[in-house]
């Protein structure tokens, strides 16, 4: 099997768990030139707070081995669109945009691919956004209401692939009212609970691959993600510094 074969195997295998499955201790990260320095965002949506001082600790279900920190960075513009990075301290990322509308999913940086020809990181950004949860699904949508999103983006594979051309379709739905009830939780938070599925697939070296990535989620008011759940591992929001939780409040 030729170096780009084994390549494109290896890569639909390792990738979703390069981004969820490790636990702790992510090493160095050139995905890209973050700015550092403090933050805030006044104007962003109220279930995904922009606060640099921030940190979300996370406890797994079942496994204490996958305890993960969140934090934001600055990501810059992505598509004409202030952007910032989730990050975990896994090390893999993933862009956000919060504003009055929403909280929109711009992309992901896996920072170890692992593959039977080498280790490699993948930066991958969408040519547009992909809602998470809206003001207008929250006031208007149905529980349950399912909507749909096709679009391109571009993959970046380092060493050696470098840019590719992406395409996604994803399906979203949202689920409506929910709570943080496990004993995990720091708090019984009122929360909305989304699902979500993207199948991306790339072109790279004439090779097309797959790669799907699907997470359901509950945000709070206030706070942003109290429950992410993603193929085997479930993450509840155990811990938050930099943000004040107002405990009781509603999602309403």
């Amino acid at each position: 099997m030729s170096i780009k074969s084994n390549f494109i195997s290896s890569l639909l295998v390792i990738v979703l768990v390069s981004l969820y499955g490790c636990g702790g201790g992510g090493g160095a990260d050139n995905s890209d030139d973050f700015v550092i320095q403090p933050f805030q965002d006044q104007n962003a949506f109220e279930y995904f707070p922009i606060d640099s001082n921030a940190t979300w600790v996370y406890s797994a279900e079942n496994d204490a081995s996958k305890d993960q920190s969140w934090w934001l960075e600055d990501a810059g513009n992505i598509n004409g669109n202030q952007t910032y990075a989730l990050t975990r301290d896994t090390g893999s990322k993933e862009y956000y945009v919060s504003n009055a509308t929403g909280v929109y999913l711009a992309g992901l940086y896996l920072p170890s691919v692992p593959t039977t020809v080498g280790e490699f990181t993948a930066n991958i950004k969408f040519d547009k956004l992909i809602p998470i949860l809206t003001k207008e699904m929250i006031d208007e949508s149905p529980a349950a209401d399912r909507s749909y999103y096709t679009g391109g983006g571009k993959v970046d594979i380092k060493p050696n692939y470098g840019v590719n051309k992406l395409s996604f379709t994803a399906s979203h739905q949202y689920i409506g009212d929910s709570s943080c009830e496990s004993e995990e939780c720091i708090d019984n938070f009122d929360t909305k609970r989304v699902y979500l599925n993207i199948d991306m697939t790339a072109n790279v070296d004439g090779y097309s691959i797959s790669l799907p990535l699907t997470f359901y989620a509950e945000l709070a008011k206030g706070v942003g993600y109290t429950e992410f759940r993603q193929d085997y591992l479930t993450l509840y929001l155990s811990g938050l510094s930099g943000i004040e939780i107002q405990s009781g409040e509603t999602s309403e």
